[in-house]
């Protein structure tokens, strides 16, 4: 799931949510980073603004600023996933898209994500082309970013 509620109470290390993710990755971060402080900041806009803030509860010790700006609500109404249950598919390929090129090398920031080139200025005949969505990663996300197409796939492809 690519927005997964907070779970107050956790029922073994495979039962995670995105505060219980984030507590992991500090902790493999202050350790494993030469040279850190063992302070870490957090921000995102929009979905990574969610994370953020759900990142926050529960929080790490080590983290000690958090800047989310706007994050998404849930789901189903008003955001840019789905318009009142509406799905919105040219934002969300769009997203993905740029999601699974915007990749450094780690732990360095992730280079700028280059925009997609549809090859029509037609959006319509360009998901007609494309068929069906399961097409979208050997077509155009050529496989290159693992944790992206699983959350595409899970969440878009049922």
């Amino acid at each position: 799931m690519v927005i997964r509620p907070h779970k107050p109470s956790r029922n073994g290390p495979k039962d995670t949510d995105e505060s219980s993710d984030t507590w992991d990755t500090i902790e493999w971060l202050t350790k494993h980073v030469p040279g850190n402080i063992a302070k870490v900041g957090m921000y995102g806009i929009s979905q990574p603004g969610f994370y953020a803030t759900a990142g926050m509860i529960d929080a790490h010790p080590a983290l000690v600023a958090v800047a989310p700006q706007a994050p998404v609500p849930i789901t189903t109404m008003g955001d840019d996933s789905y318009h009142n249950g509406a799905f919105m598919l040219a934002h969300r390929f769009a997203f993905y898209q740029a999601s699974a090129h915007a990749k450094g090398s780690d732990p360095d920031l992730p280079v700028a994500a280059t925009p997609f080139q549809f090859g029509t200025p037609d959006g319509y005949d360009f998901y007609l082309e494309l068929g069906s969505l399961a097409n979208a990663d050997e077509k155009y996300f050529k496989h290159t970013a693992a944790a992206v197409e699983s959350q595409y796939r899970s969440h878009y492809l049922r």
